[in-house]
């Protein structure tokens, strides 16, 4: 009798597990997750990233990208990372049908709106909050919508309103080989290197004598070639400490200035 009465027991736990189960189900299927439009990388014209305290406007221009309203010109890598995430962008699921948006950093005071258009207007807008721990995925939520969603990945780090991280920061570009002449001006004295002799058998020279340290020299216009900054300020009002000029097919000229708690300007 005993046994009879714990498999009744077991057999009321399993029902009540199956009628939770169910009753879960159900729960899931009764809401629809909003679908953004479909829109293809290549038709992205314009992102507008907004918050309670500033802006930052991108738009295409030719094949490249501008920060407006300055008109710097965009990092290509950060601007492919944004353009694959606003076209492929899909809601994964409802985390919250409340209007509990603070919780998420999804209310006014902290959320940021991404608007992104193509030629025909506004294609899609959403609000984004924080991300969840791990980074596997972030909190959005619509406009005129209800409700806090989830979205694969961690968009903060992609959407990004670090105007100095999104700006293009290569500031020299040139090939090394291209570099036969250098002119460099320190403390008002004037000195002029050439290079002697073509590939690896060439030669620093300076008033016609060869360098001992030539190959640091070879270095060093190579560093300059590839130079990209950390950062960008408004102005600078001291003179410069030496001042380099990479004379080619075309000339480049660097004036390097008395290092700060950031770096060299």
């Amino acid at each position: 009798m005993k046994i009879r009465k714990e498999y009744i027991i077991l057999s009321l736990i399993i029902l009540v597990s199956v009628i939770y189960i169910v009753g879960q189900k159900d729960s899931k299927i009764n809401y629809e997750v909003p679908r953004f439009e479909v829109l293809e990388k290549a038709d992205i014209q314009k992102i507008i990233m907004k918050n309670n305290l500033t802006t930052l406007e991108l738009k295409k221009e030719g094949d490249s990208w501008i920060i407006l309203p300055e008109g710097y010109k965009a990092d290509s890598s950060q601007i492919n990372r944004l353009l694959s995430e606003s076209a492929s962008l899909t809601i994964m699921d409802l985390i919250s049908d409340r209007e509990n948006y603070d919780r998420y950093n999804l209310d006014e005071e902290n959320a940021q709106t991404v608007s992104i258009f193509d030629k025909e207007g506004l294609r899609r807008e959403f609000l984004l909050g924080k991300t969840a721990s791990g980074g596997v995925y972030s909190y959005i939520r619509i406009k005129e919508t209800s409700g806090v969603y989830s979205v694969s990945g961690d968009l903060k780090s992609i959407f990004d309103m670090n105007r100095d991280k999104m700006r293009d920061n290569q500031v020299l570009s040139f090939a090394p080989g291209s570099i036969k002449e250098m002119e460099i001006l320190k403390d008002k004295t004037r000195s002029l290197l050439k290079l002697k002799g073509e590939g690896e058998e060439s030669v620093w020279t300076l008033d016609g004598n060869d360098l001992d340290n030539s190959t640091e020299i070879k270095n060093r216009v190579e560093t300059l070639s590839r130079l990209k900054c950390t950062g960008f300020i408004e102005s600078q009002n001291m003179d410069p400490l030496v001042t380099i000029r990479l004379i080619g097919e075309e000339i480049y000229t660097v004036d390097l200035f008395e290092k700060q708690e950031k770096g060299y300007t």
